[in-house]
């Protein structure tokens, strides 16, 4: 009766923690995301978008030391499925991404994006960031 006491509380533990870890898995665009905005052939600028908030109730921040912008909040995130919008209406700046995620799971490797500003439109990459390097 002990054994069957102790294993039932030990897969309802680890059915606990399972759900726990896919709850964060769900929210892993959290943090800071950094990549590089490519010009033209001879000129970068790097930069780096935070995200906060919980799932459905997202915020973010823009900052690239290159032009002069430090922690801009955006007046609209918008996370669905694999879909990410942002903007920042002073900037008259849009990013649209497609989050890509590791094969078999939530685990999200990257933003791919496209920075449209006026008239332009320029791709972007984001890679997740331990630590924001700027």
């Amino acid at each position: 009766m002990k054994n069957t006491l102790l294993t039932t509380l030990t897969i309802l533990s680890l059915l606990s923690f399972s759900d726990t870890y896919a709850a964060a898995e769900d929210t892993s665009i959290i943090g800071s995301w950094e990549g590089s905005l490519m010009l033209n052939s001879d000129d970068s600028t790097n930069l780096t978008i935070s995200f906060s908030g919980s799932e459905g109730q997202y915020s973010a921040t823009l900052t690239s030391p290159d032009m002069g912008i430090y922690g801009m909040p955006a007046d609209y995130v918008r996370v669905r499925g694999v879909s990410v919008t942002i903007r920042i209406q002073r900037l008259n700046l849009e990013i649209l991404g497609t989050l890509r995620k590791d094969d078999g799971s939530d685990v999200i490797l990257r933003i791919d994006g496209q920075w449209f500003q006026r008239s332009e439109m320029v791709p972007v990459v984001l890679l997740k960031a331990s630590e924001p390097a700027i």
